[in-house]
């Protein structure tokens, strides 16, 4: 099987183009590929059918990948944090006050000295610090990314989906929505405790929400250091 992965569906530019899938694309490749999509429940592993994912819960998925989905009837999963509705992903966050700074150029003890005068500079120090965040444990990335906030000074506008939006969503039979950690938390950078609250709380405020079971995990980041037997043990129970 394959699973073919989105995060932002947008024609937004900046840095983190990376996880941002251009809108016109997105339908041309839906419109055509679209009846070729299975249900993941649905799919025979041993199989090469396709199945679509979205993670994180991107505002712009509501605006430019939902419309195109229900038009079409294309099933999908859409993986949420639950205590980032209506919010914005550290990432993004960490873009915004790079990519608008006036500041010339930083320095943090737990990250280094940054030239930020010219557009190549600030994109190797989006680069660079988003990787060194990301190796962090959560509790240290925390502190860092306030530390970040204070620096930069910068408001961001929250770009994930409110829970209006993703109701609709829910009930339009076509997106299953499933859980993808509370606060989007890499599960191998936090305590197990703190591991484990991340699973259960999602799971359940999800259920409560949706008034459905939910019954399928992604993981941050998606590499095989994102996860372990203790973790896969929590997810089993």
């Amino acid at each position: 099987m394959r699973i073919i992965n989105f995060h932002s569906v947008s024609k937004k530019k900046g840095f983190n183009l990376p996880l941002r899938f251009d809108k016109s694309i997105f339908k041309r490749f839906m419109t055509k590929y679209g009846k070729d999509i299975k249900n993941f429940r649905d799919i025979d592993f041993t199989s090469g059918d396709v199945a679509v994912t979205f993670d994180d819960g991107y505002g712009d998925f509501y605006l430019n990948a939902f419309q195109i989905i229900r038009k079409y009837e294309i099933p999908c999963i859409l993986f949420v944090c639950s205590n980032l509705v209506g919010k914005t992903i550290w990432v993004e966050e960490l873009e915004e006050f790079i990519k608008n700074t006036n500041i010339k150029r930083f320095y943090h003890k737990d990250l280094g000295d940054y030239p930020l005068k010219t557009y190549n500079e600030k994109l190797g120090a989006f680069e660079d610090i988003k990787t060194k965040l990301k190796l962090m444990n959560n509790e240290e990335k925390e502190g860092v990314l306030q530390d970040l906030k204070d620096i930069f000074n910068i408001k961001v506008k929250p770009r994930n989906l409110i829970w209006d939006q993703i109701e609709e969503i829910n009930e339009s039979g076509f997106v299953d929505i499933q859980s993808h950690t509370a606060n989007h938390v890499i599960l191998t950078r936090t305590s197990l405790e703190n591991a484990e609250k991340e699973i259960v709380e999602d799971k359940d405020v999800l259920t409560r929400r949706l008034k459905k079971k939910i019954k399928l995990f992604a993981y941050q980041d998606g590499m095989q250091d994102s996860y372990n037997e203790d973790i896969i043990k929590i997810l089993k129970r």
